[in-house]
């Protein structure tokens, strides 16, 4: 499936048309058995973007794909004719949605919402960028996607890029994972992991196979570890100069360790734009509150090795959750120990700390960099001393 942002919805309301006619279903009747208003598809032809919920039902009640109904499909030509796989350079990510796996192995026939999960959260951000065009995001038509269980493939071609077009291409399939996984999250309550890398790939609507795929599973089965998609230490190294520049948004530097050179997608900076908030806050509290409840939830887990697994995931959320909202009005958790750092070292990031910062014009930036210091627990008053 290629994505497209370029919303047609008069194709779609013929397809509806058409298709419910073929079934010998009347446009009246299907209205009417889906609790639509009768006006519905004059709106849909008159552009007005549909909600996915009721995008979701039509494509269930005339026994369709989704993506047959938006137009990036196409029923009657799966096969593409005298195609030959030659892999090309793309920029792949590969992500795994965590904790589907067990929810559709408790409830099987809820294995649909699954799908309805991930196209729904893909036309929110398609959505997103129909009604918020931003010219440095203008190729984000030239997205493709597969995906397979919870496990998806988003790729962006850059053969004989020029690094501008490499970077620009970069940006936008970057900027689309982090509000593809904010969406997921603040929607869902399910975090993602993945793996960010360039190499050869082949793609079309039925196949995706080459080496990039594999290195980019690789780093999400292997690398990732916690619910953030890793850039490939490769790619770091190519564009690293750009990656540190202050103007890009998408891409956050874990510096726990001096001379690591580990970056990951900064979804936090795009979760202002769920449910079109204009506040930052209102995207921290909600994931302080997500976070909470996975607590408990893993405190219910039976098998200790896989709670000791989840814990260390959701310690490192915490630690990301402390290090991006420290100046904002949202709520902080006490103690957030980063998974990778020595037992003897503690993370504590105080608000008054984020405060004093704030009161001396000091940049987010410095900000982070203070907070992504340790401290001694051996100190008694929690103040302890930065462990360089």
């Amino acid at each position: 499936m290629k994505i497209h942002n370029d919303y047609n919805g008069k194709h779609l309301a013929e397809t509806i048309k058409n298709l419910a006619k073929r079934k010998g279903i009347s446009v009246k009747r299907l209205l009417s058995d889906l609790e639509l208003g009768k006006n519905y598809m004059a709106q849909i032809s008159n552009n007005v973007i549909p909600g996915v919920d009721k995008i979701v039902k039509i494509a269930q009640y005339l026994n369709c794909p989704i993506d047959y109904l938006l137009g990036v499909d196409d029923m009657e030509n799966l096969v593409s004719n005298n195609t030959k796989a030659e892999p090309t350079p793309y920029i792949i990510a590969y992500l795994d949605i965590l904790g589907t796996t067990e929810f559709v192995q408790k409830s099987p026939k809820e294995s649909a919402s699954v799908f309805d999960l991930i196209y729904g959260a893909i036309l929110r951000v398609l959505a997103h960028f129909n009604t918020n065009p931003d010219p440095k995001l203008s190729n984000v038509g030239n997205i493709k996607c597969k995906t397979f269980s919870d496990n998806m493939v988003f790729a962006i071609e850059c053969n004989d890029c020029s690094r501008e077009k490499f970077l620009s291409n970069l940006t936008v399939l970057s900027t689309f994972v982090a509000m593809f996984q904010c969406q997921v999250l603040f929607q869902n309550g399910l975090f993602i992991r993945g793996g960010i890398c360039y190499g050869d790939l082949y793609i079309d609507r039925n196949f995706v196979i080459g080496p990039g795929l594999i290195r980019a599973h690789e780093i999400e089965c292997r690398e990732s570890i916690y619910p953030r998609v890793l850039f490939d230490k490769s790619l770091v190294e190519k564009i690293s100069d750009f990656l540190e520049d202050d103007s890009t948004t998408f891409a956050k530097k874990e510096s726990v360790f001096p001379g690591a050179n580990i970056y990951f997608i900064d979804y936090l900076n795009f979760g202002y734009l769920v449910d079109n908030n204009t506040e930052i806050s209102n995207a921290g509290k909600k994931h302080y509150e997500i976070l909470l409840k996975n607590e408990e939830e893993n405190k219910a887990i039976e098998d200790e090795t896989e709670r000791n697994k989840r814990i260390k995931k959701t310690r490192w959320a915490k630690w990301y959750h402390n290090i991006f909202f420290a100046e904002y009005n949202v709520p902080l958790f006490d103690i957030a120990t980063h998974p990778e750092a020595d037992g003897q070292a503690k993370f504590s990031l105080k608000r008054e700390i984020a405060a004093q910062f704030k009161e001396s014009d000091a940049s987010t930036h410095q900000i982070a960099a203070y907070g992504e210091g340790y401290v001694s627990e051996s100190d008694e008053n929690g103040e302890g001393e930065e462990i360089k």
